[in-house]
């Protein structure tokens, strides 16, 4: 039974199921992975023919009964993915994989980004158009905050895309494979969310300058210091690269 409420949408294609599975596994030697939402198991099956011990996080429970009939290294556990972190589950540098449900990608995403010290790879089968986003470079009209976000704490590649007839029920969208790598160059989640606050801020006017919205935010002074740093103050959030956002918070936490 399809349930709504969980905006559920089924990978039927065995063909592309094996491939999203293989670009985990080639990417990265690991025996345990974290499923988040296996749905009727089509990953989840080609995991556990892998060797792999996978721990599947589902929140239907007609679902996680129907996972306990697999054979393999599986432990299911019938709740939402946002209830907990995933070194509980799997231990540290945790490797992550899932067809995630349409109406959750986005807090599943920040999710992913919150706890980015403990994961270090993901491979997740999200809406081409949330893919486009999460990838956006600077000057790109759907870069947001969520753009921001991943990428200050991820590198983010989008892979192949996936057509609607591979689903069940068929989706009326195309989607996309992304594989997130955890950026080690990258400051730990604690150093970077005062620029996630900062980026908040700006993208709620995403069509306003910058100048008017830190003005306001931070004081005249915080906005005269950023155009003395070479801060232009006319541009508009999603022409911001991280460099520039780090440079602004930095300058924030100057003045304070």
């Amino acid at each position: 039974m399809i349930r709504h409420k969980y905006s559920q949408v089924f990978l039927a294609n065995r063909v592309v199921a094996d491939k999203v599975v293989r670009e985990l596994l080639t990417q990265c030697s690991v025996t345990r992975v974290l499923e988040i939402g296996p749905g009727k198991g089509a990953l989840t099956t080609f995991l556990l023919d892998a060797g792999c011990d996978v721990v599947a996080v589902e929140i239907d429970r007609e679902l996680a009964g129907f996972l306990h009939r697999f054979q393999g290294s599986l432990t299911v556990i019938h709740d939402s993915i946002l209830n907990h972190t995933p070194h509980g589950l799997v231990g540290e540098s945790a490797v992550v994989i899932g067809s995630l449900p349409y109406h959750l990608s986005g807090a599943i995403l920040r999710w992913s980004a919150d706890f980015a010290d403990h994961i270090s790879f993901a491979v997740f089968v999200l809406q081409d158009e949330v893919v486009g986003r999460i990838g956006a470079p600077p000057g790109d009209t759907r870069r947001g905050l969520l753009s921001v976000v991943m990428q200050s704490v991820y590198d983010v590649v989008p892979l192949f895309r996936i057509s609607p007839g591979s689903f069940s029920p068929r989706p009326k969208v195309s989607s996309r494979v992304v594989r997130l790598t955890r950026n080690t160059t990258s400051a730990d989640v604690s150093s970077v969310r005062p620029l996630w606050n900062v980026a908040s801020i700006l993208f709620k006017q995403r069509r306003k300058m910058i100048g008017g919205r830190l003005a306001r935010a931070y004081g005249r002074d915080a906005a005269d210091r950023m155009e003395a740093r070479g801060v232009d103050l006319t541009r508009r959030p999603e022409t911001l690269t991280l460099a520039e956002l780090e440079l602004i918070t930095q300058i924030i936490q100057e003045v304070k």
